[in-house]
């Protein structure tokens, strides 16, 4: 009886301290990110509709923003790191809305509308001002 409270007792210590050894947080690398702003404009006008994506080739992270007011975006937090970058137009309302599907032919360019494709590159640095301008033509 003593040696299988014994058995069991060291089981039961094993089990808690292999549990306790999870807790300790985080041992690899911390990520530095920071905030990365611009603007895009097409054809010297800025692009008030669409979503901006930066992707990171190396890293396979991404981050996206909507564009806004004078072709503006703001992304608030990012890994700092070089990315390619997208521009796409922004997701339909309403498919059957036939106002919505004149404005499924975007303006933008097909060569931008995907990270992967586009030309567009950024380089986010940490306690820098990111700001980033992109012309679509």
């Amino acid at each position: 009886v003593n040696r299988c409270r014994y058995v069991v007792g060291m089981t039961v210590l094993t089990a808690m301290v292999c549990c306790l050894e999870g807790c300790g947080g985080a041992k690899g690398p911390k990520i530095v990110v920071a905030k990365a702003t611009g603007v895009v404009t097409l054809k010297g006008q800025p692009l008030e509709a669409g979503i901006v994506t930066f992707e990171s080739a190396k890293t396979g992270q991404s981050a996206s923003a909507p564009l806004g007011t004078g072709g503006k975006f703001t992304i608030p937090s990012i890994a700092v790191g070089s990315y390619d970058v997208g521009i796409s137009p922004p997701p339909p309302q309403e498919a059957g809305d036939p106002a919505v599907q004149a404005e499924a032919k975007s303006p933008i360019p097909a060569l931008y509308q995907s990270a992967s494709t586009s030309t567009l590159k950024a380089e986010v640095k940490a306690g820098g001002s990111n700001e980033s301008k992109f012309e679509l033509n």
